[in-house]
């Protein structure tokens, strides 16, 4: 029996002796290596997915950007057209307003001429300023006397309804109203077949609010014609009297000229009477000066 035991004993000794020591060890390090490696393979399973997360962000950002791009350069590019086309329209408006000032501008002018013609042509008008009327609306005969011989005259009928009066000359003679921000004026000019004469065989004017006698007229003419010699012989006077306020007689020697200027005062208002006598011609301005002068009546 004691063999027995001891055999078993020999045998359990040497099973033992048999194991390897580090077994234990060994099995305890691969077994936390198994463990960790699915742990190491599972994270970089995740940081795998979310690389792709945000790549795909960052190419919808971009493909988004692009997008923003081309919407904001259609919108420029469309802004453009409507800016160019309201520049269009706007040079086309400019255009017709241009036209449209043309055309009344013409009209204007078309209507002046008119008028200048309505005068001439013996028909009541307005001038152009629409300031005062000339008017011929009746003509009559007179005997002038030229170089002692009686030749009979057709005259019209000059009415000025600013100036106040009204007086016949010569149907070939031409009347020019004449306004302007100083006053009004009328004048006429003696024609005898050839064309119109210069200067004018009569000028009537009044300046408005400029004078407030005589005097301060007298005054005036003188300044006025300063550089001729200036006397006080008479013309107008002779003529008609009782029209005249004072009379001057202006004497241009270079050009062979004298000119007669006469104040008349009414009502408060003051008109100057002008002519100017021309060498030869200075007999039938005197004649025609004095039919005038003898139909001069005040119409207002």
């Amino acid at each position: 029996m004691s063999n027995n035991l001891d055999e078993i004993m020999g045998k359990l000794k040497k099973q033992y002796d048999e194991m390897p020591t580090v077994s234990s060890s060994e099995r305890i390090m691969s077994q936390i290596k198994k463990e960790v490696k699915p742990k190491r393979r599972i994270f970089f399973r995740h940081w795998q997915a979310v690389a792709m997360i945000v790549a795909a962000i960052g190419i919808g950002s971009v493909l988004t950007l692009n997008q923003l791009d081309l919407e904001g350069a259609h919108s420029n590019s469309e802004t453009s057209d409507t800016s160019s086309i309201g520049e269009a329209t706007a040079l086309e408006v400019t255009e017709t307003e241009e036209e449209e000032q043309f055309l009344n501008r013409r009209t204007e002018e078309e209507n002046d001429t008119a008028l200048k013609h309505d005068v001439e042509t013996d028909e009541s008008s307005e001038n152009e300023a629409a300031i005062f009327a000339t008017g011929i609306t009746e003509h009559k005969e007179f005997a002038l006397n030229k170089e002692g011989q009686d030749e009979t005259i057709t005259a019209k009928r000059v009415s000025v309804e600013q100036l106040g009066f009204v007086t016949y000359v010569d149907e070939k003679f031409e009347v020019d109203p004449v306004a302007s921000r100083e006053g009004y004026a009328l004048q006429i000019f003696a024609n005898f077949g050839g064309g119109r004469i210069e200067p004018p065989i009569l000028t009537v004017t009044e300046y408005t609010d400029a004078f407030s006698s005589v005097a301060e007229v007298l005054t005036f003419i003188r300044e006025e014609n300063k550089n001729y010699d200036i006397t006080e012989d008479k013309l107008f006077t002779i003529h008609r009297p009782e029209l005249i306020s004072e009379e001057l007689m202006v004497l241009d020697t270079a050009n062979a000229r004298t000119k007669y200027v006469a104040v008349i005062e009414r009502e408060g208002r003051y008109f100057i009477l002008e002519t100017t006598l021309v060498g030869e011609l200075e007999e039938a301005f005197h004649a025609h000066l004095n039919y005038m002068l003898t139909e001069f009546t005040w119409s207002q």
